[in-house]
């Protein structure tokens, strides 16, 4: 796609709200009147089975509508490219593989300007993240960018960084923007939101409304509890389907954690037929440990941010592991360098389109491993072109 197809303005965010209108019937009639009894219950089934094929048919929809591809909507301008910053990007476990991937896009976009990128692992601990920045501001860096690291994580470090005039431009976390001691100078947003719900309709699409489903969640972190709750606000609103389990785990054990918990959880609940996980290499580790286990053939494992082990097990077509919810992390990349930039520049923080791309991927659209949903076509020509840079 040519820089003349981007479309720049605002994305309309929001969640497609799904579920059928609870419809009330009522039937007159002595109880004796076997007729009435029969016509009303014949009634309500009627209504029920139309109530639920709706649920399924708006979940369909919403799955058709968040696998289609959509031009790139980026911030309407921009200052040109500052060269030459030394900037410190701190990241979620780089064990996990969409860590890895969000800090190396901010490296790779941060280089086109000519950037020094440092990459650091915050471990998944406030210990480890804070220590990170604590070095990274004596080191006089020029820049940081979380990546999904909470405000309470390195609340204690925030206002250090203000008093040294260092800018933080934050991703996929609770950060907010503001003059504060303890806010950041901008956040490129995560809607988790709707890629909870993305992921649910999937759900309730493929299992045309009748899925009973083990989810796993890790609530320390923001981003994670907030997919949760939207995913499970669908499937708890459509008719046929049920959460059966859900089962809470710790990002910093979850390499070892996980594969025992996944056995016992499916051992205890063997109706559960859908498993639903909330990171992209913790999906494709427990799709393994069902694959290795007795429910292998009876459970389908959904996840999110669609990286590269997951992309090869949903084309292998073998695997369990059969749909994600992924985010772009090099147009991601793109947009947290797009916001230092900013700062660097002594201009305010774009307020809109630096954000966070999403689409849902299954068999049918599955992008070759290696090369990944990288985000909305056209992104990279569209910063480019607010930087100067060919």
């Amino acid at each position: 796609m040519s820089a003349s197809t981007v479309k720049w303005g605002a994305r309309a965010s929001g969640v497609l709200a799904l579920g059928a209108s609870l419809i009330v019937l009522s039937a007159c009639g002595s109880d004796d009147s076997s007729d009435s009894d029969s016509a009303a219950s014949g009634a309500a089934q009627t209504t029920a089975a139309s109530a639920g094929s709706d649920e399924v048919t708006k979940a369909k929809e919403s799955v058709e509508k968040f696998k289609a591809d959509k031009d790139f909507v980026g911030p309407g301008s921009g200052p040109k490219g500052v060269k030459g910053k030394n900037i410190t990007v701190i990241a979620c476990p780089l064990a996990n593989e969409g860590c890895t991937k969000a800090a190396k896009a901010v490296k790779n976009a941060g280089e086109l300007l000519g950037w020094k990128v440092n990459i650091v692992d915050g471990q998944g601990s406030p210990q480890a993240s804070s220590a990170a920045m604590k070095q990274a501001i004596a080191a006089k860096t020029e820049g940081i960018a979380l990546v999904a690291i909470d405000k309470e994580m390195v609340s204690g470090v925030l206002p250090a960084a203000q008093k040294a005039k260092i800018p933080v431009v934050s991703f996929a976390d609770n950060n907010v923007p503001g003059d504060g001691p303890t806010n950041v100078f901008a956040v490129v947003n995560l809607d988790a939101d709707v890629l909870g719900t993305m992921i649910a309709d999937w759900i309730v699409a493929d299992s045309d409304g009748k899925a009973n489903v083990a989810m796993f969640n890790a609530p320390e972190l923001s981003t994670i509890q907030q997919r949760y709750d939207a995913s499970k606000k669908v499937i708890d609103s459509c008719e046929g389907c049920k959460v059966g389990v859900t089962q809470n785990f710790q990002l910093a054990t979850s390499a070892t954690q996980l594969p025992l918990l996944t056995t016992n959880v499916l051992t205890k609940h063997p109706d559960a037929d859908y498993l639903w996980n909330p990171s992209g290499g913790l999906g494709s580790l427990q799709a393994t440990a069902v694959d290795q286990s007795a429910s292998k053939g009876k459970v389908k494992t959904v996840t999110f941010d669609c990286v590269s082990t997951n992309l090869k097990q949903i084309k292998s077509g073998s695997s369990s592991l059969v749909a994600c919810a992924g985010t772009g992390e090099e147009q991601s990349g793109f947009a947290i360098v797009d916001q230092l930039n900013r700062a660097f520049a002594g201009e305010p923080r774009a307020e809109e389109g630096d954000t966070i791309p999403f689409h849902l991927i299954d068999k049918a659209n599955a992008p070759e491993p290696d090369v990944g949903w990288p985000g909305d076509p056209g992104f990279e020509e569209g910063y480019k072109q607010i930087w100067g840079v060919s």
